[in-house]
């Protein structure tokens, strides 16, 4: 929301803050996001034709309030017309949050799903911070996504999120997991994602 906000007084001056922009901004951006997640690109190319590893703007088959106001703001770094998310991880919790109300609105959550699985059901490496995000903000599916990576989960997302039912239903999804791979964690020792399943509840 930070990066979302207009803090020139001169663009402000222009373009006056209208109620529930910034949600809509953070909206737009997330249905962005999404799109450079789930095809594997690594950023949208504002005018003209896009590289093989960017994505066209006027490709893009959305309805979205401003997309000009979205890509101007501070979620996304442009340089040399392509602009590009700036943290994936703002890129990740923005479009699960778009995906979350599109599912909401009637997209089936299967479809969305066969776009970031696996042939195992879990999510393909690149995306299980989507996956993990789409677990905070999807809260109907959130028990089925976090059974299928809840490391992913804990790494990725925010535990603090749960409820205390929830955490605990995280806990018993990582002890599945530990019972059926020992070496789960491989690479992942860092402890301090953690500490938010360890509440006084």
């Amino acid at each position: 929301r930070q990066l979302a906000r207009e803090d020139n007084d001169e663009h402000r001056a222009v373009k006056p803050a209208q109620a529930g922009g910034i949600e809509r901004l953070l909206d737009d951006a997330g249905l962005l996001f999404a799109v450079l997640l789930l095809s594997g690109k690594h950023g949208i190319a504002l005018h003209g034709a896009a590289s093989p590893d960017d994505v066209a703007l006027d490709d893009l088959p959305l309805q979205l309030h401003d997309q000009d106001a979205a890509l101007r703001s501070k979620v996304f770094s442009t340089q040399a017309n392509i602009a590009v998310p700036r943290h994936r991880s703002i890129a990740e919790c923005l479009a699960a949050k778009a995906l979350a109300r599109r599912i909401e609105e009637g997209l089936p959550l299967g479809r969305v799903l066969a776009l970031m699985q696996g042939f195992d059901g879990r999510p393909v490496e690149p995306l299980r911070g989507l996956w993990a995000w789409l677990a905070v903000h999807h809260v109907p599916g959130r028990q089925r996504l976090i059974a299928r990576d809840p490391l992913g989960f804990v790494l990725n997302a925010d535990a603090a999120a749960l409820t205390s039912a929830e955490r605990a239903d995280v806990l018993r999804a990582l002890r599945d997991a530990a019972e059926e791979d020992p070496w789960f964690r491989n690479q992942a020792w860092v402890s301090h994602p953690f500490g938010p399943l360890a509440s006084a509840d």
